[in-house]
């Protein structure tokens, strides 16, 4: 389905002259994965309204996708596998391990700092998609591990002035996940060298 929508986008692009034919597959491409990040992030967003999150859940994507954004890391080879596997790992939180964690704050604690020395320690996974050069590569490393540090410290304020630990939670994860899939990609070796 987004593989369709991104051709009648790109085909009416070249019909109204305003991109050229020969930049085709760039724009297609760009025009998909857009498609399907609008798909992902409104299904997660619908969620959090279903499970009465979605102020939480916003603040969880933007803290996870500024950091993912620049650090990468473990990617699946399909968007239906993105899609499903994205899903899962959300309602999993929300479900079983956000109810968990309210019992055992530490634990998100912990789990924070562990998450912000993973992505200060590898910085960022040069996944195949991204093919950044070394100069990229660099400064997706230095970016993604200001942005942690940034978005901890943010946390670490709201904990000092104790506001609703579930927007504090929400944001841990967002950093935690980002170090997983972080970590993931380096282990599993989903990067080319640079």
């Amino acid at each position: 389905m987004t593989e369709w929508v991104a051709d009648k986008l790109t085909n009416r692009l070249i019909e109204y002259q305003l991109i050229d034919k020969t930049k085709r597959e760039i724009y297609h491409y760009t025009i998909q994965v857009q498609v399907e990040k609008i798909i992902g992030m409104s299904a997660i967003l619908i969620l959090g309204l279903i499970f009465q999150v979605f102020f939480q859940t916003v603040l969880f994507l933007i803290f996870f996708f500024c950091i993912r954004k620049r650090s990468g890391g473990f990617h699946m080879n399909s968007f239906t596998g993105c899609f499903l596997g994205t899903i899962g790992v959300y309602v999993l939180y929300v479900v079983i391990l956000y109810p968990v964690l309210l019992c055992f704050p530490v634990v998100n604690y912990v789990a924070l700092i562990f998450g912000l020395s993973v992505i200060l320690l590898i910085g960022a996974v040069n996944h195949p998609n991204m093919e950044w050069n070394e100069m990229e590569y660099r400064m997706s490393k230095r970016y993604a591990r200001i942005i942690a540090v940034l978005e901890t410290i943010c946390i670490g304020i709201l904990i000092c002035l104790s506001a609703d630990i579930s927007y504090i939670f929400f944001m841990s994860y967002g950093v935690i996940l980002s170090a997983a899939l972080l970590a993931l990609g380096k282990v599993i070796k989903q990067e080319v060298e640079t």
